[in-house]
């Protein structure tokens, strides 16, 4: 941990370990996850002091991907994958209507497609394009988008930080906003025990438990 409880990351840090702490001993998947998510959001502000979650979301993917190996955790969790086994587990689809819901978003929805080169992550977009196909047609981006796609699913050139802040930082923020803004029905009715929202949180809470360990590790340097 860096300097005195008395700094602001030395504190982030002891918050963040006070969580993840707490999550190993979580009475469901969700308040795990939720207990992670703080750990987590302690951890990227700390990282790029700043208030704005989109601020410190495209600080924190830039780093992962600009320094890969200080990420050995969270890197061995998604490096295995296929895409089948990350589109199986999550509501693509879903994210795409609520992030990108009017046409104003859609350039944010092209670069979110541009700045990945997996060919995992790239083959998920591909099969999502006709859910936007409308919004990217009518400002001119379908066609740029198709391509980019067609040529990185072509070179086969896996990126796991892709992979990684795909599924940690853009997914999972959309995830962890519908449980927090109430759009859901509270977790602790039994009757959505065992269902595909807590499938989906039990997949997706090892990634970022890895990663969460991975930003203490390297705390030091923020």
């Amino acid at each position: 941990m860096r300097g005195s409880l008395r700094s602001p990351t030395g504190r982030a840090v002891l918050y963040a370990a006070t969580h993840l702490i707490q999550s190993l001993d979580a009475s469901s998947p969700f308040d795990r996850f939720e207990k992670l998510w703080r750990a987590f959001n302690a951890l990227y502000r700390a990282f790029a002091k700043e208030k704005a979650d989109h601020k410190c979301h495209v600080a924190l993917r830039s780093h992962i991907h600009n320094n890969p190996l200080r990420f050995p955790l969270s890197m061995a969790k998604v490096s295995p994958l296929k895409t089948a086994d990350i589109r199986s587990n999550i509501r693509w689809n879903q994210m795409i209507l609520n992030n990108h819901s009017t046409q104003k978003q859609t350039l944010a929805l092209r670069d979110s497609i541009i700045r990945n080169s997996d060919p995992r992550i790239l083959a998920i977009y591909q099969a999502s394009l006709p859910v936007r196909q409308v919004f990217s047609t009518n400002d001119g981006f379908y066609a740029q988008v198709n391509t980019h796609i067609q040529n990185g699913i072509a070179a086969n050139a896996p990126r796991d930080s892709d992979v990684l802040s795909t599924i940690c930082i853009k997914y999972m923020y959309f995830v962890r906003n519908k449980i927090a803004h109430a759009e859901k029905a509270d977790h602790g009715f039994s009757f959505l025990h065992g269902g595909a929202e807590e499938a989906e949180i039990r997949w997706l809470t090892p990634f970022l438990e890895a990663l969460v360990i991975d930003l203490i590790n390297i705390s030091d340097t923020f």
